[in-house]
This record gives C-alpha cells, structure tokens and sequence, in this order.
C-alpha cells in the first residue's frame, strides 16, 4: 500500500475520531472521494461521549474535504497556512449543494485544523484559487458553534449533488455542468449510476434505455453518451466504454449534418465540379479520402 494512501486514511480516521469523540457530530465517509468531498458531517446538538447523555440530531450537512501529511502545511503563514486548491475542486467546491468545509490534518500532532470554502475565503492566484487556514481554528468543542454556522438541512440538499459524490471524478463533474446547465436527463443520470451496480447501471443504458433518454434532444443525448463512457472507464467496463463512444460520436456527426445542409450537397457537388474544380477556400483536404480514391 502506498505511504501516501496510509497517511490520507490516517487522516481520515483522526478527522472521523475528532468529530465524534470532541463535538458529538456523526461523520459519514464518502465512498468516492477522489475529488472534492472526503465525508459528511451531520450537527448534534448537546451531544457527549459520558455515559447516560444523548444529543439531538438536527439533520444539517456539512461536506468536508480532507488533506493529512506534512507537505499540505507547505504554505505557512503568519497565523496559519495557505492551502493551494486547483479550479477542477473549486469548481465542484461551489456548486455543491451542502457547505464544504477544507480540514488540514497533521498526522504527527493530530491536530485538525479548518476552514469554510465561500467567496470570501477562496483567493485567486490565477488559473487556480488559495485559501488560508487558520491555526486557530481547530477541530474541538471551543469552535464547534463557528464550524457548524454554515450547515444546512438535508432537506435543502440537491438530490443531483447528492448522488454524484458517490461517482468517479470526470463523471462527476460532467453530470454537474450538465445539471448547472439545466439539462433533464442531469438527474436520473445520477441517481442510476449512484444507486446501481455498474455493469447494471451501463447495460440498461445501452440495451433498455429508460424514456427520459429517448426523449433527449441531441445535444443532451451525446452528453448521456459520453457520460456514460466515462463511467465504463472508470469501472473498465470496456466493450461498454467503446459502444458508449461510438453512439456519442454517431449522434454528434448526426447532430453536424441537421445544422450544416452543405454536407449533404458535398458529394453532388463534388460530382459536378470535378476534383480540380473543388472550391481552393476549403482546400484538397476538406474532401474525405474515399473521394479521392480514384481519377474522375
């Protein structure tokens, strides 16, 4: 096993022991966290591990993005560190529909310490974002009420958001445009791939397609397609991936000649003008190779 995988379920285990044993909350781990969110934290209140005390669930979430070891602390600064984030988390960052919470884990202390991710918080270096975690700001009882501030009820939670933290990445975050963009078949997507066995979940898209895919207009059609390969490539599904693919680019070349009429003169066009007299602007190369085969 990999050091680098020990020292992030170390991290996640010290996460998981400190919001149970220091605030009472209930910690879920996500089981696909290879981008964006590593748990769930639900708010107890009045909560304790002594014996005869209970709490009181309040059903509001927090998503939480874990990083442990010493190279995240790389950033320090007066009062803390500057945590690097890519803008493919923060991009998921944002749209989720639960408030993300950044923990940095020193697995040598186990120390944890946090920091909500919001506009405020998220600074720009570019192509990418920084945030600053403070060192004040621990894991424990003293700042618990700041840490729960943001946390919403699951009841407000987007079902879409939902079931795509339990898929891969790239599926993950194809579902999510698509759902940003308002497209229909965003959300029984997701909830198909989350909620089935894969080979399952593909097969009734290739085979049964349910009548939300029919209904599809081409653009949300090659979407579904591709969506789809990426989920077979995550799970090597691979005659599955190949077929996906095949049926995305059918529906894209279809997609093409709907909205460019030109392409289905071409080959009359061709015929008419002969080779030489081919239009010079779109050049010899515009004209596909089995044109050329053979002299006119």
């Amino acid at each position: 096993m990999r050091s680098t995988h020990l020292t992030e379920r170390v991290g996640v285990s010290l996460v998981s022991l400190q919001v149970v044993s220091e605030l009472g909350w209930l910690f879920r781990e996500q089981e696909t966290s290879d981008v964006g969110i590593d748990a769930q934290l639900e708010v107890v209140l009045g909560a304790s591990i002594n014996p005869g005390t209970s709490g009181k669930s309040t059903g509001r979430l927090l998503a939480v993005q874990i990083k442990s070891g010493p190279s995240q602390f790389a950033g320090a600064a007066d009062g803390g560190w500057w945590y690097p984030c890519d803008a493919a988390h923060v991009e998921y960052w944002k749209s989720h529909s639960l408030p993300v919470v950044v923990m940095l884990v020193d697995t040598g202390t186990h120390s944890v310490y946090w920091q909500h991710v919001n506009p405020t918080t998220l600074m720009s270096t570019g192509k990418h974002f920084k945030i600053f975690i403070p060192a004040a700001q621990q894991l424990d009882e003293a700042n618990a009420d700041a840490l729960a501030a943001p946390a919403r009820s699951e009841q407000d939670a987007d079902p879409v958001t939902e079931a795509v933290d339990r898929l891969p990445a790239e599926t993950r975050l194809r579902l999510l445009k698509a759902h940003r963009a308002g497209r229909a078949h965003a959300a029984p997507l997701a909830v198909l791939l989350a909620d089935s066995d894969p080979a399952y979940a593909v097969r009734v898209l290739l085979t049964s397609p349910p009548p939300w895919l029919t209904e599809a207009d081409p653009l949300g059609l090659e979407d579904v397609w591709r969506t789809t390969a990426s989920y077979a490539a995550s799970h090597e599904l691979g005659m599955s991936l190949v077929t996906a693919l095949e049926r995305a680019a059918a529906v894209s070349a279809d997609s093409r000649a709907a909205s460019s009429p030109w392409l289905h003169w071409r080959p009359l066009t061709w015929e008419v003008l002969g080779r030489s007299r081919w239009p010079t602007r779109l050049g010899k190369k515009a004209a596909p190779s089995s044109w050329l085969s053979s002299e006119r």
